[in-house]
Order: structure tokens, then sequence, then C-alpha cells
């Protein structure tokens, strides 16, 4: 007697055989069937029998299969493979083709989270290797089935979390993880951050950017994300959180979370976009920092209530202007466009976005794009089960911190490589300038009609350049030139290599396989369920909602042809012509030009 085990595939039942499970033999017979074309039913399935036959009554096919020996496994006992059945029974809609069954044959295309795999391939794959014609629905329900095989229930990585956080820290110390769940120990908010990050947060300069996005997995929720930008000026992750919404609740743990993780610095400045729980919670948390606006956020919310030429331009060259008298310039101009735009603006306090008053050094750092680029970075995790979305995220960064580790080693620069080259692309603009000594460390540089004072040992120019960024201007560099001394030792401590290398001077360690963990038993015993989660109704949001002023791009798609990138009037490839269209009235042109050139006729 032959035993099939789960998997094994075999191209047609026999008397005798002998199945492990009654789900290994319903399997098995489903894509015999299939294959064959055929559809059956079941009359009969309890613990001891399971019989099948032929939808068509008149068909003589049957199987019948019985308990083996007091076993949890069953035998062929009678199969009668002989089909007499009409033509009419046979449909693209195979009724053994469940969503279950299908899962089995798109599993491998769900293990890597970066590819998106639709429902409507799924419709298109079944087609092309089993031959079944599949709804939506069935093809969309197989796919969530597909995933749970693959990526383990979405309820189940909440159970585990305790255990991956434990592990995590083990492999990676100084590493902080929290966990708070509600009285019903259902999960409520999950703070991370690495011990690399900690250590190398110490290296970068005084600013963070937050920002939240929404998740797409069956649970929902918020990724709440803290980063700075490193020397390099490449985004430095600092920590992140899960949370089930955008509220003050929410923010204030997180924030919380943070300042117990990294401490608290002088100097500190908190960048995001006009939240208001974001602000709420910077206040109470951290109330010594300084709370800055993102600058593309704040110029989407004045154009979409100031719909005016030239606002655009104008209000960026206000907002990354480093001397008063220019950005006093640019607001008289818009408020010449309409007097309430600067009264907005005044009202929102210019300190948090203009640069020239801001408080404290925000650098080059004015939007909260690079939050922002964290969560683009893993855009289709945030669809994944939480445990898969943590893992991805530390696979991320940890491919960063290889990635720059490598850069800081090859950098043979007393700086960086990006500050290298800010100050290689000042240089040919330096060398046309006209610069008179003071004293030891003083000079009046001259370019294009305007002076400029530089001060080499307080490291300032009256451009402000030099000042805000703390990296050498043109007029600076004129300056040290005329000294021949060495411009790398006049850049803030920032961009020093060392201080980069530092940065990303640990490494990231994964967790392993869960069948490796060494889990305490309290660990093990501690109850964490999922959140509560009431879906809106309709499909699944997976894309933001953009603004009214944001740009995109639309495909246009003739009515003629089917292709994209005209349109019916403008088509050339249709035989049918538009009387408007180009071809037309190329081909009327070139008929009168033939007409013209032609001898008249007597």
């Amino acid at each position: 007697m032959e035993i099939i085990t789960k998997g094994t595939s075999i191209e047609d039942l026999k008397e005798n055989l002998i199945f492990e499970s009654k789900e290994d033999l319903k399997e098995v017979l489903s894509m015999i069937a299939i294959k064959k074309k055929i559809q059956y039913r079941v009359p009969k399935s309890d613990k001891k029998r399971f019989m099948a036959r032929c939808i068509d009554e008149k068909c003589e096919w049957y199987l019948s299969v019985r308990v083996y020996k007091n076993t949890t496994m069953y035998k062929v006992c009678t199969y009668k493979n002989v089909h007499t059945c009409s033509l009419e029974f046979s449909n693209p809609d195979h009724r053994q083709a469940s969503s279950h069954l299908i899962s089995k044959y798109i599993q491998n295309m769900l293990g890597d989270p970066k590819v998106e795999y639709k429902t409507n391939q799924v419709i298109s794959d079944v087609k092309r290797v089993l031959g079944v014609t599949v709804n939506y629905q069935k093809a969309w329900r197989a796919m969530q089935n597909a995933r749970d095989e693959v990526l383990g229930p979405a309820s189940d990585s909440y159970g585990l979390l305790p255990s991956y956080c434990h592990v995590l820290k083990k492999n990676n110390p100084g590493s902080v993880t929290k966990i708070m769940k509600d009285s019903q120990n259902r999960f409520k908010f999950l703070f991370v951050a690495y011990g690399v990050s900690i250590e190398g947060w110490k290296h970068c300069r005084l600013v963070i950017v937050v920002d939240g996005t929404f998740l797409k997995a069956k649970h929902g929720g918020i990724l709440f994300v803290a980063c700075a930008k490193d020397g390099n000026n490449g985004i430095f992750p600092l920590a992140f959180g899960v949370g089930e919404s955008e509220n003050n609740e929410a923010w204030e743990w997180f924030f919380t979370s943070l300042k117990e993780a990294i401490g608290g610095r002088e100097e500190l400045c908190i960048v995001s976009d006009r939240h208001l729980s974001i602000a709420n919670a910077i206040k109470k948390v951290y109330p010594e920092a300084h709370h800055g606006i993102c600058m593309h956020h704040l110029k989407e919310n004045l154009i979409k209530r100031y719909m005016v030429a030239g606002l655009h331009d104008l209000f960026f060259k206000a907002a990354r202007a480093y001397r008063h008298s220019e950005f006093e310039k640019y607001m008289s101009e818009m408020s010449s466009l309409n007097p309430k735009i600067k009264d907005y603006l005044l009202e929102i306090g210019p300190g948090r976005w203009a640069r020239c008053l801001y408080p404290r050094r925000r650098y080059n750092i004015q939007t909260s794009n690079i939050a922002e680029s964290i969560n683009s970075a893993v855009k289709e995790a945030r669809e994944q089960p939480i445990l898969k979305l943590l893992d991805e995220l530390r696979k991320t960064f940890q491919n960063w911190f290889l990635e720059r580790s490598k850069l800081a080693a090859s950098t043979f620069y007393p700086v960086t490589t990006w500050a290298h080259k800010e100050m290689r692309d000042k240089l040919e603009k330096a060398n046309c300038m006209e610069v008179e000594q003071l004293q030891t460390n003083t000079f009046n540089v001259k370019y294009n009609q305007k002076t400029f004072f530089v001060d080499l040992e307080k490291r300032t120019c009256t451009c402000r350049q030099f000042d805000l960024d703390e990296i050498l201007c043109s007029h600076a560099i004129a300056g040290i030139d005329k000294l021949y001394r060495n411009k790398y030792e006049y850049c803030s401590k920032w961009y020093d290599i060392i201080m980069y290398k530092n940065t990303y001077n640990g490494s990231l360690n994964p967790v392993g396989d869960k069948e490796d963990w060494n889990i305490p038993e309290d660990i093990k015993q501690e109850i964490l369920l999922p959140p509560i989660y009431k879906p809106a109704a309709g499909r699944r949001k997976k894309q933001r909602y953009k603004s009214a002023t944001e740009t995109f791009k639309m495909s246009t798609k003739c009515g003629r042809c089917r292709r994209t990138g005209h349109n019916r009037k403008t088509c050339k490839f249709s035989p049918a012509l538009h009387p408007y269209s180009k071809k037309h009235n190329t081909n009327e042109a070139s008929t009168s030009c033939k007409a013209q050139s032609s001898p008249a006729a007597f």
C-alpha cells in the first residue's frame, strides 16, 4: 500500500491508496478534478467515510474512502474512474477551485513584500496555470489565505510582540522597546529605538523630524517615525512606533518614550507638519525644544487658502532666505498680491518656518520630507502584519548602516563627501570675489556690487549662511584663500568624517528564526491581543489623500486606437480620422500643396 503525505502530487487516484488525513485527500482529489475538467459533489462525509460522485447524476464516476484500521489515515476503497457526463456540466468556473486551493498556488508570490501581487494577477495566473476562471471575490480571499499561510495570521503577530522585543533587545544591546496595552490586554502602543540609533544620535545635528503615516494591514493603525540628518546629509533613523490612531495620547506617549530613550539635548529643534496633536505633545514633553513647521505643508495650506499666481515661488524664497532684508522683501511682494497672506503667515509665527528668524539652528532641514521618505521606503511592508513590518524596518535600517559605514571608511576627506561637494561648488564663485583684509581674521568681500563682512574667528558672515548652516559660504572661502589656510578647519564638527564614522559605528543584528528564540516563561505567558479595528466600508485605503494643490501625472488614453499619451483628437494611428486631428490637417495641407504645385488645367 502506498501512503500519500501532505504536499505530494499524483496523476490520478487508485484503490488501496492511503492518505494521512482527510484534508490531504480532498486537496489531491480537487487538483485531479481540476486538471481533468471534472466536477464532483460530496453526498457523504463524516469521521469514518468520505464519498464523492460526479455532479451529473447519470455519470458513473464514483469514489469511496474509509478510515484505515482505527487510525487517522484514510484508505481509498472504491474508485470507479469512468466519466460519461454531459458537456453541459463543463463550465470555466470550476466548483473545486476554492479560494483555499488557489492559495496553495500563489504562496510563493507573496514572500517578498517589495513585490506587489494584485488580485487581478491572481485571476490571470489561475486562468493560465489551471485553466479556471475565478471571480474577483474568490481571488481576493485566496490571496488573503495565502498571505496568512506565508506571513502568519495578522492577529497572531501581536501575541508574538513581547517575545520579538525581548530577542531584539538581547541581540542589540542598548535598544529600547516599550509596549502598552489596555485593561483587556489589547495592543495600544509600541515604541522601538535601536541601540545603534541611540548612540549614533549623539553625532547628528540637533534637529529631529517626526511624522506619522497610516498602516494598510488588517488591523490598521499609525506608524510614528522620528529621524534626523547625519553629517553627510543622509536620513538617520532614530526611533519608530505603532499606535491605534494619530491623537494627543498617542503622540504624547511616543514623545515620552523617545525622551526616555535618547534623553534631552540643548538647542534641540523638532520639525513636523501642523498636526495639532504633535504640537500639544511637544509642548508637554519637550518644552525646552523649539517646534518648527514643515515648509512644504505650510505652502500647501497657504496656496489652498489663497489661489494667487506666483505665491508658490515667493513663499519658498521668503522661507529659505538667510538675511532678514531678503525676507522682508519677499513678504512685501506677497502682501502686494493679497494683504491677508502676510497676516496669515505672521499669525502662524515666522520664527517657526522662516530660516532667518528661526531662534535656533535648523540647518537645511526645513521640511519633514526625510520622515516621509522612511514611510515611503517601507511602503509595501505597511501592508504586512506588525511583526513583518518591524522586521522589514530593521532590514532597511540595517542596510543603511552597512552602506554608510562603508562610505565613511572609503572617504579620505577630513569632512563628509556632501560637505566637501558643498564647498567645492562654491569655490568657483569665491575665486571671482574681491577680498579686503581688515584684521587677522576679518574681511570685506565684494561681489556683484555687494559687500559682505566675514569674521573667521566667530565663524560668521553677513550673508548668514556661514552662521546658520555652520558650513563655509563662498565669501568665507574667499577670505580663507586670502590667508592660504585649511578650509576644512572652519566647518562644524557635525560634518567631520570622524563624527560621521561614529554615527554608523555599530550594526543592527537580526532576531533570527522563531524556533531559535530563547524566551523566559514570564514573557511567553504574557497575553497581548490585537486591537479592535472596525474597517470602513469599501475597499481598504492604500494611498493617502492628496491635497488639491498637489500635482500628479494623468495618463491619457485614446478612444480610437486605445494607446496612451494622446486623445481622439490628436490620434495619428486610427484609420478613422477625427475632422480636427493633426493627421487630418496634415493630409489636407499636403493635398492643397500638391494642388497648388500642379500645372493649371485649361
